[in-house]
């Protein structure tokens, strides 16, 4: 089912130079990233929006050849974000559809099924989630505070990881998609609460159920 958001290809509001900028944000992540935007974007725009984002990718100098990734190998986080930039900008996507990306990511990550194939426990789960992060991420740490059962939330807080804003949403999306395959109740929500873009020292989230 697509998406209900504008096919129609808007302009690119960056210019090559704001391009490069991006892509050479310092960092590596895993190909599967990548293959789950893939099977993402197909989800949320059809194989006609993904052409289109190729499309505009390559009119920046980025060519994004999904077919030739390998799930376990390192890629450039900057070409991931901004891949994201340009999906926001063509499609004019606001935060809430960045969010939803977020949200749908674990649905196609293999490394999240098999997270969730062996913890039943949230509290677990989520004591795990900074191993995760370093299998999956090469910059950043993610530190999990005390998971309060009685209020019904946990922080996560991710530190020495710098994109862009963006960036952000999406985590959204994909941390409280996490807590809900656990928790299975549409109540669950994400936000983050301290983020370094705003003057803060590392990035807060707090899920709540």
């Amino acid at each position: 089912m697509l998406y209900a958001g504008n096919l129609c290809q808007k302009k690119i509001m960056i210019s090559k130079e704001e391009a490069k900028r991006i892509a050479d944000i310092p960092g590596s992540i895993r190909g599967s990233a990548f293959l789950s935007d893939s099977e993402n974007v197909k989800h949320m725009m059809g194989e006609e929006g993904v052409q289109k984002f190729l499309k505009a990718m390559e009119e920046l100098g980025y060519s994004v050849g999904y077919g030739d990734i390998k799930a376990m190998e390192w890629y450039p986080i900057g070409l991931r974000v901004l891949a994201f930039v340009v999906l926001k900008n063509i499609f004019d996507w606001k935060d809430d559809d960045i969010r939803r990306m977020g949200d749908n990511a674990p649905k196609y990550s293999f490394i999240v099924k098999l997270m969730m194939k062996f913890f039943m426990s949230s509290e677990v789960a989520f004591s795990k989630a900074p191993e995760y992060w370093s299998k999956y991420y090469s910059i950043g740490t993610l530190e999990v505070g005390k998971f309060d059962e009685s209020a019904r939330e946990v922080h996560l807080y991710i530190k020495d990881f710098r994109t862009i804003p963006l960036y952000c949403r999406f985590l959204e999306g994909f941390f409280r998609r996490l807590m809900q395959y656990l928790r299975p109740t549409d109540d669950v929500r994400c936000e983050e609460i301290k983020c370094v873009f705003e003057g803060e020292q590392y990035h807060e989230f707090k899920i709540s159920w």
